[in-house]
């Protein structure tokens, strides 16, 4: 059974990405998609583990709750595989098994360690970064995203880019003019009948 970790490395920006049990329904949802959904299993470990998130110590913790039954590795992307001088203890991190999902049109170069490029996966022309920015953009992420995840990310409405100040004041004062929220078929320079 290949479990998927949901943790994150602290080098992560915080704002960019999901709220955690958000980000595990995501990938409940699209582990229950896939192929293999009886071997595909999200895990919590790294939800219930302290502060920031590292992967060493999520590998820590996993091999001393069941590592006497279980052999860990790690899927990263060639994008990832490139910053992994900067994590926490890196040096142990390359004494596990990593598979390597390469991206297209980028070199990747493996360091020494148990690494393995997975040559024969299909290619993405796209990284969760670019499935963010399109979210965050309003562009179709049909070609991304399994459609019960961009579901998910619609009505929870994550990854949209904040409000500016202007915008919500804006909001502010239509609210205390007694205004309803706007729709989306009103544009949000049109004046509220109640103002009059």
């Amino acid at each position: 059974t290949l479990g998927a970790l949901l943790g994150g490395k602290a080098l992560k920006e915080a704002a960019e990405l999901a709220p955690e049990l958000d980000r595990f329904e995501m990938a409940e949802l699209a582990a229950a998609a896939s192929r293999y959904p009886e071997r595909i299993k999200p895990s919590v470990v790294e939800l219930l583990l302290p502060k920031p998130s590292y992967t060493i110590e999520t590998l820590r913790f996993l091999e001393k709750q069941c590592g006497d039954r279980m052999r860990f590795s790690l899927l990263m992307g060639g994008d990832q595989l490139a910053e992994l001088a900067g994590w926490r203890e890196a040096e142990k991190i390359l004494r596990y098994p990593i598979y390597v999902y390469p991206r297209r049109g980028q070199a990747t170069e493996l360091p020494a360690g148990d690494l393995h490029l997975l040559e024969e996966a299909p290619l993405l022309d796209f990284a969760a970064t670019d499935i963010r920015a399109a979210v965050a953009a309003g562009e179709d992420t049909s070609r991304m995203l399994h459609p019960k995840v961009a579901w998910h990310i619609r009505q929870k409405g994550l990854y949209r880019k904040r409000e500016g100040s202007f915008r919500l004041l804006q909001r502010a004062v239509r609210a205390s003019a007694g205004c309803a929220p706007e729709t989306t078929n009103r544009t949000h320079n049109e004046p509220c009948p109640n103002s009059k």
